[in-house]
């Protein structure tokens, strides 16, 4: 049988096919459309991972392990991008002593902060900033007992996007002991 009908570029429209009794096979049409559709990429929440409170006595430093930084949401492959290449701000800061970092490879301080001071705010790539803070230590003030609260601030910078900023921050208690 025919299958008739007009069409423009390639195509039939109002094709039509009437079978005869007698046809005894199986008709498949098909019809495919494009539709373009345009995805608009958006900023995850970057991750801050912390460990629990700490205890220590008066006069004693503390390591802090755990703290890691990630953008699992924004790192994928489809788009190319890895953790080494989004940057992100950190602000760390404690009322009654001092940080210091595990490393100050690859990061910029900023707002007049350096390593061992009771704020810090550094800017740098993940892995960079993962490296600083992998075992950071608390050291608190000379004679002093009593509560004091790490404060860890995360701003992703946008990384890239040119969208809003996604901003994090948590705490870890210390409790230090006369």
């Amino acid at each position: 049988r025919d299958l008739s009908g007009k069409g423009n570029d390639g195509t039939l429209d109002g094709a039509s096919w009437s079978p005869s009794s007698s046809d005894n096979a199986i008709v498949v049409f098909s019809h495919t459309e494009t539709i373009d559709l345009t995805v608009t990429p958006i900023n995850d929440q970057v991750v801050l991972d912390v460990p629990g409170a700490h205890q220590l006595f008066e006069d004693q430093k503390v390591r802090l392990d755990g703290i890691v930084v990630s953008e699992p949401e924004d790192v994928t492959a489809e788009n190319l991008v890895e953790e080494k290449d989004l940057e992100v701000k950190v602000t760390l800061s404690v009322d009654e002593g001092m940080i210091h970092l595990n490393s100050t490879d690859n990061i910029i301080f900023l707002e007049d902060t350096r390593d061992i001071n009771g704020r810090i705010v550094i800017l740098g790539r993940i892995p960079d900033i993962n490296h600083a803070l992998t075992g950071i230590v608390y050291d608190p003030d000379p004679n002093y007992n009593g509560s004091d609260v790490l404060t860890i601030d995360i701003d992703d910078m946008t990384n890239g996007l040119g969208r809003a900023v996604t901003l994090v921050t948590k705490t870890i208690d210390l409790t230090i002991d006369a």
